[in-house]
């Protein structure tokens, strides 16, 4: 099992301009620093004994038996490139949950909500 730690970053300006797709043809600058919360990813080989062969879990969980039916653009990517034919269980979890929705009563403004998850549950970190 593989385990990674890593911390949520706040882009304050030119986020994206440091993809070297984007700054070797037009440079970039950007602004960011870190948070004291984090992302965690952990992958393992998923036993032969389920009837999916690819467990992914997001704010979904997908059980598939072949990487194509992956409906998560980046995990099916990456696994298509490394040529995976293994089973693999890969779950993302944050401290941090973004609720998003659209507000009618605010001229159709979308808003978000950031709650941190704790023992016991969600709560509004402010």
């Amino acid at each position: 099992m593989i385990i990674s730690r890593t911390p949520f970053r706040i882009s304050f300006f030119g986020g994206g301009t440091d993809y070297p797709a984007w700054f070797r043809e037009n440079g970039g600058a950007v602004l960011s620093t870190a948070i004291d919360k984090y992302c965690y990813i952990s992958c393992r080989y998923l036993p032969q004994f389920f009837e999916h062969k690819y467990r992914i879990v997001y704010s979904k969980i997908e059980n598939t038996k072949v990487v194509r039916e992956i409906e998560h653009p980046a995990v099916r990517a990456v696994l298509t490139w490394l040529k995976c034919d293994k089973g693999l269980e890969i779950h993302h979890d944050g401290q941090l949950v973004v609720y998003r929705w659209f507000d009618k009563r605010d001229h159709g403004v979308e808003r978000e909500i950031h709650l941190e998850r704790r023992a016991g549950g969600l709560r509004h970190p402010y």
